[in-house]
């Protein structure tokens, strides 16, 4: 899923407190997605921060294209 800037910032704020030669900064600077990373960090706030980012970016997807219905 492409992310828009907002969201993208979000993954960077979240990812900023890793070193910056971490494995999950790298793979995000080549496209991959909060989902993708998740593999690449030990379960910790990151973690959870990534998945919020992913559902929210994923829940503005859907309210895009029209697909989204209240529940």
């Amino acid at each position: 899923m492409k992310l828009d800037q907002q969201e993208r910032e979000a993954v960077l704020r979240a990812l900023s407190a890793l070193p910056h030669d971490h494995p999950a900064r790298t793979a995000f600077d080549r496209g991959a997605d909060p989902i993708a990373l998740m593999h690449l960090l030990e379960g910790d706030e990151t973690v959870e921060n990534l998945k919020e980012i992913w559902l929210t970016a994923y829940h503005r997807l859907l309210q895009r294209q029209g697909s989204y219905f209240e529940r």
